[in-house]
């Protein structure tokens, strides 16, 4: 894997009979990729449907991990060099929090962070 993969939930997405909904995590993260354009074209950026198997992530992760926003690292070394909560699963490391995401790309590619 060459590049992060970063899966994120589509907005506008149905919750049982309520909705059109969106996930805060995923849009604070959509934000950023607005701000830093040239991030969608280093990561790869894949948007998936709420509804669950989410296979996008599935395929990479696991039935056990289909939370989102989360990202798949091309190389953990880097991410644990920043004391970030890398997990693991199917022989891949991934961050699945928006603070630690948002940080991370940060720190791994040079744009600005939250002063929080």
């Amino acid at each position: 894997m060459s590049k992060d993969i970063l899966f994120l939930l589509q907005g506008d997405f149905m919750r049982g009979l309520e909705g059109p909904f969106y996930c805060p995590d995923c849009i604070a993260l959509e934000g950023l990729l607005s701000y830093f354009p040239r991030l969608r074209e280093e990561l790869d950026v894949v948007h998936m449907d709420f509804e669950r198997p989410r296979k996008p992530i599935v395929d990479v992760l696991g039935e056990d991990h289909q939370e989102s926003p989360a990202i798949v690292l091309a190389d953990p070394d880097k991410a644990r060099s920043y004391d970030l909560p890398v997990k693991e699963a199917n022989g891949r490391a991934f961050l699945d929090d928006e603070q630690s995401i948002l940080l991370y790309l940060s720190y791994a590619y040079g744009v600005s962070r939250s002063p929080r």
